[in-house]
């Protein structure tokens, strides 16, 4: 798809429960961040797409922080199911490849580079 983007990023948390949930929505508020940004600095707007069926509002509620008045990303979340969706199939291989290049599992070593070497233009996983 022309002027797709690739990117992933990662926290590693030890929380359990409450905790974690708190960090996982932090972590989207803080790629929704990102994202926002570098699409107001390119002077383009967006809207986020993502596997799920829109029951969590954690996703909801990271979106409605944005600032109304400057906000690039012109809506809450697409919930599309990925059974439904071949690109949201896609971003969830890229997801889990991604996500091999952090904890790099012993038995996946396989995985470890597919990062990198499939997608040589895009940015390593980002720890934020």
């Amino acid at each position: 798809m022309p002027g797709t983007r690739v990117g992933a990023v990662w926290r590693h948390t030890n929380e359990k429960g409450r905790a974690h949930y708190d960090q996982r929505a932090a972590v989207y508020g803080a790629l929704l961040a990102d994202i926002d940004a570098r699409l107001g600095a390119a002077g383009d707007h967006g809207i986020i797409v993502m596997d799920g069926d829109g029951t969590d509002l954690t996703y909801q509620r990271e979106h409605r922080k944005l600032k109304l008045a400057t906000q690039h990303i012109i809506e809450d979340p697409w919930f599309i199911g990925s059974h439904n969706s071949q690109p949201v199939q896609a971003a969830e291989l890229l997801a889990y490849t991604a996500y091999q290049v952090v904890p790099r599992h012993p038995g996946k070593d396989f995985m470890w580079d597919w990062w990198s070497r499939q997608l040589p233009a895009a940015e390593a996983p980002r720890r934020i």
